[in-house]
């Protein structure tokens, strides 16, 4: 017999691939635009602080489902992760604040 426990984390991370899925189906057919990802305007260039932020985010994503992948749950986020994730955020919000009028 499967454990409720284990029921559920099967349909949590059945639920999560499905979201993800879709997410990805919508980039791929432009119903999500990219636009803004990386420039304040369209046509302003890339900025390097929203650049960083979002291949800092993707790194601490991956880096977490590696050691959860390896714990075989949900492990404690390391304090170098939150490090990494919260300077990420503070350069962008610094040089949102460069930019601001």
């Amino acid at each position: 017999m499967i454990a409720p426990a284990s029921i559920l984390e099967i349909c949590l991370i059945g639920w999560l691939g499905a979201f993800a899925a879709l997410i990805a189906y919508k980039f791929l057919t432009g119903q999500i635009s990219t636009g803004g990802l990386l420039a304040d305007q369209p046509g302003n260039g890339l900025q390097a602080d929203r650049l960083q932020m979002l291949v800092g985010t993707i790194a601490g994503a991956a880096a977490y489902v590696g050691l959860a992948a390896k714990a075989g749950g949900f492990p404690e986020v390391p304090d170098w992760m939150l490090m990494l994730l919260g300077g990420s955020q503070g350069i962008y919000l610094y040089g949102k604040k460069l930019r601001s009028p």
